[in-house]
């Protein structure tokens, strides 16, 4: 009696064993990814109508100013891309259908994006130095980080949890602007060296139009999160009363 040929895959064990990870890759790559692709896409936009909008809603004076601020440096990222671009031809087009979805940031709808049509991409265009995203996040960045530092004392004052929103502001900050440019340069949106170089000016940019609104405008124009601000009577001559005891 002939005993048939048995043929063990010689990969069985490993076949078996990658399985629920290429299942959890899988799951990864159409469940996950996706969404967290549309979280960056719209970050940038739903970041600058955020601030607009909420200016407006809210009317106050430092929200108002920091939403003006972030269109003049939107201006200013531009007249920096223009004149990069005079002397030397540093605009990469998105021609490459794949990245062209994934590189290019805004809402998902055209009729969304209509808002911001004029105020955002008419001023940077995607794939060029400056990264049109990357410099409207680093700016927004380096401008709030600034503004809190300003206000280190007031927060010193009210206590060590109000003191310890400094470095956890910078630490998330920080984590924010790697991830999105971490999935930029992977997605092949933009060089190392225009991410860089585009997170070196925003960083710079935004700290330079702080110190320009708080000495024009003074302090009160940064207070975007509302911080009671320390002041000293004896410095403008006023009187200092002190209440003294009852009985």
């Amino acid at each position: 009696m002939s005993v048939p040929n048995l043929k063990v895959p010689a990969d069985s064990g490993a076949t078996g064993f990658m399985h629920p990870i290429n299942t959890i890759k899988q799951f990864i790559a159409s469940s996950i990814f996706p969404y967290i692709r549309h979280i960056f896409q719209i970050l940038p936009e739903a970041t600058f109508v955020f601030l607009i909008l909420f200016s407006i809603l809210t009317q106050n004076f430092a929200n108002g100013m920091l939403a003006f601020t972030m269109i003049e440096a939107l201006a200013i990222f531009s007249i920096i891309g223009k004149g990069i671009g005079y002397f030397a031809d540093t605009k990469v087009p998105l021609n490459i259908p794949q990245k062209a979805g994934v590189c290019e940031s805004g809402f998902p709808t055209s009729k969304a994006s209509y808002a911001t049509l004029a105020l955002y991409k008419g001023f940077l265009t995607e794939g060029s130095f400056p990264s049109g995203s990357i410099a409207l996040l680093s700016t927004l960045i380096g401008y709030m980080l600034g503004a809190l530092i300003q206000y280190k004392n007031e927060l010193k004052q009210l206590g060590p949890s109000w003191e310890m929103r400094i470095p956890i502001a910078i630490t998330l900050s920080l984590l924010t602007l790697t991830a999105f440019t971490l999935f930029r340069f992977i997605a092949g949106c933009e060089s190392l060296g225009v991410i860089i170089g585009t997170l070196l000016i925003g960083i710079v940019l935004g700290t330079a139009l702080m110190f320009q609104n708080m000495a024009v405008f003074g302090k009160e124009s940064i207070n975007v999160l509302g911080i009671p601000t320390l002041e000293s009577k004896t410095v403008e001559g006023k009187p200092l009363y002190v209440c003294a005891k009852t009985e």
